[in-house]
């Protein structure tokens, strides 16, 4: 089905209702190198280009949202019928546990039924409001159960457009290499997650989940430009793409990817070690290099109550009682904890890792910045009383740190030095068919 909207600020708003009522100044442009710096590459005519369909996930939890456009937009499904108007306002409304739903305008009056699910594409050169976003590409809306799911589906380039500029923050043009860097982790990341999700209708969350992603609305020239230079460029080894992960200041250790994640396949690009000389360390510009967190017997006993079972996935009320002592019983490599136990007055746990972030949380509820830390355990009658943590870095350590690669672009290295450092062993060459899921190429 089609409908036409015209008008010049449309804005509708999704609501999902289960029948049954239960369940869930700009900076100054920087040229490309000359093509005598380019990194030869073999193969390019399997190169499958820049235009692969993203599928990015907006909203998935709850029951409304809102969504249109700076013009006139397009609904489409599967019926064919039209309608033109102007400042639409819609409401989706689910009918039943298989996502029957239907769009009412801002009047109430229903402009569309059916069980999706629906695309909604802006007309012309307009882009789409999804939400607080302003996005490219279309929307796909469907419903099940008592959510809505809202996915951008958005060119990979253009979806980096809205990714890079968050997660290694907005740059001047003297970090240009370092934000090429991040452009080509961050495809990497994308290409190697599409369809990663069997049971959701999208690739990526856009959250930490996967990649921050906020659309239009927060591209900037440098960024804009760093995706260009390496446009289509990934990470890969003799098995394909590298898991490209990145962080935020590796406290001049980097980790081994299963020293942090042993559930995950070992990766000679995913190697830990030294990131620079001891005091000259890439990211010690950071303010997360190195930090210092307390919390008193009290606090953390509560934490531990409230967070480990969660984290560790036990039964609710599987952590009872005070904390009697936090010890350290394997590290890793790179000095990062590896093992945590944690002794409650009922029971002793162990934590795995990064997994540890989760539970000593920060006093504004925030996580712990790193694992890469000392604990100064105080225990008096049979309790601890207090624990002191002086840590370095911020993030899991594992692949990019993110200050380290603008310590190094300052330096004077270019974007395929700074990837190389950090993920030893890998190439950067054009993405290819290969290295994505069926069909995914050609528009899927």
């Amino acid at each position: 089905m089609t409908r036409r909207f015209g008008g010049r600020a449309v804005v509708a708003v999704v609501t999902a209702v289960v029948a049954s009522g239960c369940a869930g100044g700009p900076p100054r442009h920087v040229p490309a190198p000359p093509p005598a710096e380019r990194i030869p590459e073999e193969d390019e005519s399997r190169d499958v280009g820049p235009e692969i369909p993203v599928r990015i996930g907006l909203h998935w939890e709850g029951r409304e949202f809102t969504f249109g456009s700076d013009g006139s937009f397009v609904l489409s499904s599967s019926r064919s019928s039209s309608l033109d108007g102007s400042r639409l306002r819609a409401t989706l409304v689910a009918g039943d546990a298989d996502g029957e739903f239907h769009v009412v305008d801002e009047e109430g009056s229903a402009v569309w039924q059916g069980r999706g699910p629906l695309r909604v594409e802006a007309r012309g050169s307009r882009h789409l409001r999804a939400g607080d976003l302003k996005v490219r590409g279309s929307l796909e809306i469907s419903a099940r159960q008592d959510s809505l799911f809202v996915v951008n589906v958005v060119p990979l380039e253009d979806y980096l457009r809205g990714v890079v500029p968050l997660e290694i923050g907005p740059r001047p043009a003297e970090d240009l290499d370092a934000v090429a860097a991040q452009a080509v982790a961050a495809r990497t990341y994308t290409a190697r997650r599409l369809e990663q999700y069997t049971s959701l209708p999208f690739d990526l969350f856009a959250s930490v989940q996967d990649q921050v992603y906020a659309g239009i609305e927060v591209e900037n020239a440098v960024a804009d430009e760093a995706i260009r230079k390496t446009r289509g460029m990934v990470l890969a080894d003799r098995d394909g793409l590298v898991e490209a992960f990145y962080s935020s200041t590796c406290g001049g250790r980097r980790s081994d990817i299963a020293a942090v994640w042993p559930h995950r396949e070992v990766n000679g690009a995913l190697r830990g070690g030294s990131d620079g000389s001891r005091g000259r360390e890439w990211c010690r510009s950071s303010r997360h290099f190195e930090w210092r967190e307390s919390w008193s017997g009290a606090e953390l006993s509560a934490l531990v109550r409230k967070h480990l079972g969660v984290v560790l996935e036990l039964p609710p009320g599987s952590v009872q009682g005070e904390l009697v002592d936090l010890k350290v019983v394997k590290r890793g490599p790179s000095g990062r904890i590896a093992i945590l136990e944690y002794r409650t007055e009922s029971s002793s746990f162990r934590v795995p890792g990064d997994r540890n972030r989760w539970i000593l949380r920060r006093s504004d509820g925030s996580i712990l910045r790193s694992v890469l830390v000392e604990l100064n355990v105080r225990r008096e009658g049979g309790r601890v009383v207090e624990v002191v943590a002086e840590g370095r870095g911020n993030g899991h350590g594992v692949g990019m740190c993110q200050v380290g690669a603008l310590g190094r672009a300052e330096a004077g290295q270019a974007w395929w030095e700074i990837l190389r450092a950090y993920y030893p062993g890998a190439r950067v060459r054009p993405l290819r068919s290969g290295d994505l899921p069926p069909g995914r190429d050609a528009g899927a």
